[in-house]
C-alpha cells in the first residue's frame, strides 16, 4: 500500500458490482426494499452497494447472488459498460 493510504478501493470492481446488483435485481422484478427484506438487511445497505458508496464484503456478495438466483461471479462481471444507460 502507498504510504499514508488507509484503504484500497477498486472503483472499477465496486462500480461493476453495483451495476450488476441493480441489473439482476430489476431483471427479477425486485425493488431495493424487496431485495433487502429477502436478505434481512436494511434498505440502505443495498442502496449503498448499488451506488458504489460501500466496499462490501464477500459474504454479502454471495448473499445477494443467492437471493437473485445467480452465481456470485456474475455480480463481478464487467462486460456491459452500457448497462446503466440501457434502461433510461
Amino acid at each position: 500500500m502507498k504510504e499514508g493510504s488507509k484503504k484500497r478501493r477498486n472503483e472499477k470492481g465496486i462500480t461493476a458490482l453495483g451495476n450488476n446488483i441493480r441489473k439482476y435485481r430489476k431483471l427479477r422484478g425486485l425493488t431495493i426494499s424487496q431485495l433487502a427484506n429477502q436478505m434481512d438487511v436494511d434498505y440502505s445497505q443495498i442502496s449503498r452497494m448499488e451506488l458504489g458508496t460501500v466496499n462490501t464484503n464477500i459474504s454479502m456478495i454471495f448473499a445477494v447472488a443467492d437471493v437473485l438466483e445467480i452465481k456470485a461471479a456474475q455480480l463481478l462481471e464487467d462486460d456491459d459498460t452500457s448497462w446503466p444507460f440501457s434502461l433510461l
